[in-house]
């Protein structure tokens, strides 16, 4: 998945501002032509934060066994 140019670069912005993260300092470069974008696995450093995908409810209603608490 690639996102919109505004959006990486809204992204970009933030982490570099707010995380101290860059994509050359993490190891992962981008390529504005995703079909370039040959990175070999366990190259890439990654930043000092966590990503979360947070699930709407009715997701964890569907599929309580399955879900961590956020507790």
């Amino acid at each position: 998945m690639v996102f919109a140019k505004h959006l990486r670069i809204i992204g970009d912005e933030f982490r570099a501002k707010y995380l101290n993260s860059t994509d050359k300092q993490d190891q992962t470069p981008y390529n504005e032509d995703w079909t370039q974008m040959k990175n070999r696995l366990g190259i890439a450093k990654g930043g000092p934060y966590l990503g979360v995908h947070l699930r709407r409810k009715d997701f964890i209603w569907g599929h309580r066994e399955d879900v961590p608490s956020l507790k």
